[in-house]
């Protein structure tokens, strides 16, 4: 149990510190991170300008004034700059987009170095920023705790002691120094707190979402097998009728839109009852998996075909000419006349099925509904069957 507790902490502490922004997490928040790059970069010129304009022209002689003045420009172009470059070349940056902030972030602190050299009455002060800067970094910015760790271990080894060198050479009292650097050291592990927390969130946020697109995902795959198996007859896997009716709503438009005929073909099995009463109704139903497998591999580019009756089929074929439409139909019966189908009980036997084919050829402009030439091609198959079935009858509309 103790062992299982501590390696469940050490994971959570692993997740919370040592947690590198992946190139998917990097593009999935490029917007924000931008957004908080030009933040930070708006925050630090702007303070850089009031220095200059509020501070250092009232307190620096001007020969000082000169060097620190080259060093604020340089607070001011390095990060404009920087965020212009990453803008530009932010996607080939996705892998290396940590340690391009870490460097970014190490020479803007560096530069408040010369600043206490140059000026070193006020090192309070440049040490102050300095340390504001980090902490705004570790708000704002957005990078892992562990670079923020190495950026802050490496500001303390160099800062401290030179700060302490300075604070000897000027000898400021030891107290007032180790006043400022408690509070440089509380506004520090502030940052970094913050730091550690907000990229937390902003895992937890990443992954959340990542859940949620994939449910939506299967659930958007759910869903279209749904309608698609909604839109089957269960039996031979062909379009059902309500399927075939909105196809045919949809046909009327395109066929107004681009101006093309299409046909409507309705197949009627000749003797399925027969087959049903001698051989029962699974020798029926093999017939009926027969036709349409005929049908499916009939099928050209854009036609469907549907199952709308026991034994009848409707095809609803895409542009077509009356001529190819009857030969279409034809060849259908044709190859359904010379199918064999073996009983399923006795494969020594087979029965062979026909059909009687009812086709109409018709124009969008016409505004036909699906009933009327429904209607149509119904008295055509009672022709057909009258005329002793395994025909094709075309009707004229």
């Amino acid at each position: 149990m103790k062992k299982n507790t501590i390696k469940r902490y050490w994971n959570r502490f692993k997740y919370l510190f040592f947690q590198f922004f992946k190139k998917e997490f990097i593009l999935a928040n490029h917007s924000d991170i931008r957004d908080s790059i030009l933040i930070a970069c708006i925050l630090l010129i702007f303070s850089t300008l009031i220095n200059i304009i509020v501070i250092d022209s009232k307190i620096l002689d001007s020969e000082i004034q000169s060097k620190v003045l080259t060093i604020r420009i340089l607070l001011i172009a390095l990060p404009l700059l920087s965020y212009l470059w990453m803008r530009w070349k932010f996607k080939t940056l996705k892998e290396t987009f940590g340690t391009f902030v870490s460097i970014l972030i190490g020479f803007i602190l560096a530069l408040h170095l010369p600043l206490m050299i140059f000026d070193p009455g006020n090192f309070f002060y440049y040490l102050q920023v300095s340390v504001i800067i980090l902490l705004s970094t570790c708000v704002i910015l957005w990078i892992e705790p562990l670079r923020i760790s190495i950026i802050i271990i490496i500001y303390f080894i160099v800062l401290i002691p030179f700060s302490i060198h300075i604070s000897r050479t000027l000898g400021i009292n030891n107290h007032l120094l180790n006043q400022n650097l408690l509070n440089m050291c509380i506004l520090v592990f502030i940052g970094f707190v913050a730091n550690t927390m907000i990229n937390y969130w902003r895992f937890e946020d990443y992954r959340s979402n990542q859940r949620l697109a994939k449910t939506l995902a299967n659930l958007k795959l759910i869903n279209s097998k749904i309608q698609k198996l909604s839109n089957l007859d269960t039996l031979t896997n062909l379009y059902n009728r309500r399927y075939l009716l909105d196809s045919f709503n949809e046909r009327i438009l395109n066929s107004q839109k681009e101006d093309y005929t299409f046909g409507l073909i309705i197949l009627d099995l000749d003797y399925l009852k027969k087959i049903n009463d001698r051989y029962g109704h699974i020798q029926g139903d093999r017939s009926i998996l027969k036709f349409s497998e005929i049908l499916l591999n009939k099928l050209r580019l854009g036609d469907i075909a549907a199952r709308i009756g026991g034994d009848e089929f409707c095809i609803l074929t895409n542009k077509i000419q009356v001529e190819e439409l009857f030969e279409f139909a034809e060849q259908i019966r044709k190859d359904l006349e010379k199918a064999i189908i073996p009983i399923y009980n006795d494969s020594k036997k087979y029965n062979q099925v026909t059909a009687s084919v009812g086709i109409i050829l018709t124009h969008g402009r016409k505004n036909q509904s699906f009933d009327e030439l429904y209607h149509s091609i119904d008295e055509a198959l009672y022709q057909a069957k009258m005329e002793g079935r395994n025909k094709v009858i075309l009707v004229k509309s």
